[in-house]
Order: C-alpha cells, then sequence, then structure tokens
C-alpha cells in the first residue's frame, strides 16, 4: 500500500469531545491528601508486556523513564543528523531531567507541536480506520521481555490483524521526501526502499515498536491537517536491522550514559509482574 490522497472534510473535524474542566473551584472533598502512584495496568503479550494506560499521561509518562524509548532509537543510535544533542543529553531526556525542559522558548515550541500532534491524532486515526475499514484500537507501553529497557508506543493496532499497527506523524507540510517519493512511483520507480525517504527517526522508531510489540507490518501515516494531504505506506519490520544495527548500539549507549544517571540520580524503571531490568544495579 502506498499513497498520497486528501483528507475528507468530515475527518478534520475532531470527533473528541471531552473537555478537561481547569477553571472551574474544587470542593472541600477534592482536596485530598497525597496518595500512592497508581500502578500500571497490564496485558501480557508474546513478545511483551503492554500497558493499557492512556498515552500522554501519568502512568505513560513515568513508563519510559529510563527506557530505550523506540521514538529517540535512532537519534541515540547516531542515525538523527538533524540531532543536535549531545549523548549526556539524550540521557538527561531519557530519564526525565533534561536541561530543555527549562528552556521556556524550547518548552512553548515543544508544547505547540505536541498540542497539534494530540489534537490531530484522533483526527487521522478515524480517517485511516475508515481507509482500511479495520477498527483501530489504542494502547499504552509496551515493554520487550527479551530485554525490558526497550519500549514503544504504538499510535494504534488493528484490532481484526494482529501483526499491524500504525504511525502517525502530523507535520505543518508534507516532507518533500515523501511528495518526491510519490512522484517517482508515479513515473514507475517503485524499487526504492522506503528507508531512502522515510527519516530515520520514523523508519526506525517503527522498526523498534515492532519488534518490541512482535508485528509485522507498520501503516506509516504523514498526514498535514493544514492542507489535507496525506501519505500511507505499509512498511514491513526489518527485524534484522534492528538486531544488527539498533540494538548493539542502543545497549551500549544505555549501559554507557543512561544507566550510570539512574544510579546517580536513584531512578529506577518501573516493571511489569515478574520482570527485572538487566545491567541496572
Amino acid at each position: 500500500m502506498f499513497l498520497m490522497r486528501k483528507l475528507s472534510a468530515n475527518n478534520m473535524k475532531s470527533t473528541n469531545s471531552t473537555e478537561t474542566k481547569t477553571n472551574e473551584a474544587l470542593s472541600d472533598d477534592e482536596f485530598l491528601p497525597e496518595l500512592k502512584e497508581e500502578e500500571p495496568t497490564w496485558e501480557e503479550r508474546k513478545t511483551c508486556f503492554t500497558s493499557l494506560d492512556p498515552q500522554c499521561g501519568e502512568i505513560w509518562a513515568r513508563l519510559r523513564r529510563g527506557a530505550i524509548q523506540a521514538s529517540k532509537i535512532a537519534a541515540i543510535c547516531k542515525r538523527a543528523p538533524y540531532c543536535e544533542d549531545t549523548p549526556e543529553e539524550i540521557a538527561l531526556d531519557a530519564i526525565g531531567l533534561s536541561a530543555k525542559s527549562f528552556s521556556v522558548n524550547s518548552m512553548k515550541r515543544d508544547k505547540s507541536l505536541q498540542e497539534e500532534g494530540i489534537k490531530g491524532e484522533p483526527i487521522v486515526r478515524d480517517w485511516l480506520s475508515e481507509q482500511l475499514e479495520e477498527p483501530i484500537r489504542q494502547i499504552g507501553v509496551s515493554v520487550w521481555k527479551e530485554d525490558p529497557r526497550f519500549r514503544g508506543s504504538l499510535d494504534g493496532e488493528l484490532k481484526n490483524k494482529e501483526g499491524e499497527f500504525i504511525e502517525i506523524k502530523i507535520p505543518r507540510e508534507m516532507y518533500r521526501p515523501l511528495i518526491e517519493a510519490t512522484e517517482n512511483r508515479k513515473k514507475g520507480h517503485i524499487n526504492e526502499h522506503p528507508s531512502s525517504y522515510i527519516f530515520n527517526s520514523h523508519y526506525d522508531q517503527m522498526i523498534a515498536n515492532g519488534v518490541i510489540t512482535g508485528k509485522k507490518f507498520c501503516y506509516y501515516t504523514v498526514a498535514c491537517l493544514r492542507t489535507g494531504d496525506a501519505f500511507v505506506q505499509r512498511i514491513p519490520i526489518d527485524e534484522e536491522h534492528f538486531h544488527k544495527v539498533l540494538y548493539p548500539q542502543a545497549t551500549k549507549f544505555h549501559d554507557t550514559y543512561i544507566a550510570p544517571l539512574m544510579k546517580k540520580y536513584n531512578i529506577k524503571m518501573i516493571m511489569p509482574p515478574g520482570m527485572e531490568c538487566p545491567n541496572l544495579e
């Protein structure tokens, strides 16, 4: 599957009608004593434990702390040329202590992009579900059984196709390499490898997520809500790329940079039942 098309007008409207009330006064009953942190709700699968807690929530954020996140693996493996962060900065970000968190300009920019993605994902997910004629289920963080330091979050999985999931990107403008790949496709150039026109950060993220969750295909979906343009391609999961390229470099990075910081700041990874995390003692 390889296509570039327009989102329909109906899909451009958010389907999420739930709003958070932030300005209402709290009653006396709502001032509660400090509570123990909530525990994740786990679902055991063949290759991973998957949290059923919502993405971008408190539990989701805590589960990612100290991990090799699929979304960061390209930067960790020095395969993201645009990333100017040092290894030390990447490691601090992984444990939630990045200096960028205290940069006002960075916070404003990241918050703007994040909000745009959060609002747009349900729209694009519903549109893709219609295109594929398949219901798509949201899940939280997945922890790889083989090495629980590796964790990933799927933007959705196809309910009736166990081995397939989706990855959504919502840029402000359609990526130029995808436009060129679409034009080349029309000219009959159909043998280009996806990694030749998909950013390494996106490609490696899909590969890592697929290995962690034991899935075989990812629908790479890029949608620009401002123009209505959308690109979709079904990407096979290259396990060899993960095991020969990504895994060795990422484990070395964790041992060298992340694990010492976790020990220094006494940070513990949240683990699924019965699992222990290696190389952190």
